[in-house]
């Protein structure tokens, strides 16, 4: 048989230095590791309130940001609302755009810290700002294509309105030399003679002499009003070719085209009231919105 005892059970029992050692090395261990916790709190609560100071410097950096943007947009809106006005008063198609009319800046700004910066009780004047801010998001689109369309559809109506001066010259001279029975000049003037039974002609000329002497409407050849040539040769030559038809084939052309030319006048100047109607509007809201940017400057 085999012993595997190696000396006596008493000298294996651990003495009071090794009770001592162990005890100090137990101690040791939980004084470093409550140690190691609280150093590690302390360290990450000093991290935290530094993030924390951080991110309201970040925050604070942020609202003077916002702050800044809208003080420029102010700016520019004020200034388009000036030369949008401008543009109603002068009716001459010209209008500067202002590119800094625009609020690409929100898409870097986070709504929530503007409240929590501000407080809550300013909850009605920071939604009344960002309702006014948002309505600015396709604002220069839409100013633009009312501009383009108003000018494409005025010009084309202009073009149909400048068919006045067929009514005034070409069709006049051409119904003169294929209706007229003799011609004179008088005072560098040619003086058509028509047959006293070829009424339409003769009503229709006198009329053409009437307006080109009259230097309200005429003057060195250069159109002097618009409305008065409409009202005292437009619609009265409207009128005058009305009579004969539909046995004069000429006067039916002849009034067709000043109905067209009348026709064309007045479109051109409804959709004008509409659009300044429309740009009036434009105006409205920018002020509005200046007025609103303005309060949450305050």
């Amino acid at each position: 048989m085999i012993n595997f005892q190696f000396g006596t059970f008493e000298s294996d029992m651990p003495g009071w230095f090794d009770w001592f050692s162990l005890l100090i090395s137990l101690f040791v261990s939980v004084i470093s590791i409550y140690g190691g916790y609280k150093i590690s709190n302390v360290i990450y609560n000093r991290e935290k309130e530094d993030r924390e100071i951080e991110d309201k410097k970040l925050d604070l950096a942020g609202f003077n940001l916002f702050k800044n943007s809208i003080e420029q947009l102010n700016s520019a809106v004020k200034n388009q609302e000036e030369d949008i006005l401008k543009y109603i008063e002068k009716q001459d198609f010209s209008l500067t755009f202002h590119q800094n009319v625009n609020v690409d800046f929100l898409q870097f700004i986070d709504a929530k810290k503007i409240y929590l910066i501000l407080g809550l009780e300013h909850e009605e004047k920071i939604n009344s700002l960002f309702k006014r801010l948002y309505l600015l998001s396709d604002f220069r689109i839409s100013l633009r294509n009312e501009v383009r369309t108003y000018i494409k559809r005025y010009n084309e109506l202009e073009k149909e309105f400048y068919s006045y001066r067929e009514l005034l010259y070409l069709e006049y001279f051409r119904l003169c030399n294929t209706r007229s029975l003799s011609v004179k000049i008088e005072n560098n003037k040619k003086m058509w003679n028509f047959d006293v039974k070829d009424i339409f002609m003769n009503e229709y000329s006198k009329l053409i002499n009437q307006i080109l002497s009259n230097t309200e409407i005429i003057e060195n050849n250069a159109l002097k009003s618009r409305d008065k040539l409409v009202s005292e040769f437009v619609v009265k030559i409207s009128e005058i070719s009305g009579k004969f038809i539909p046995e004069d084939i000429d006067a039916i052309y002849i009034n067709n085209l000043a109905n067209k030319v009348n026709a064309a006048y007045i479109d051109m100047n409804e959709i004008t009231k509409s659009h300044l109607k429309a740009m009036k509007s434009y105006s409205d809201n920018l002020n509005i919105t200046s007025a609103k940017i303005e309060l949450f400057l305050k």
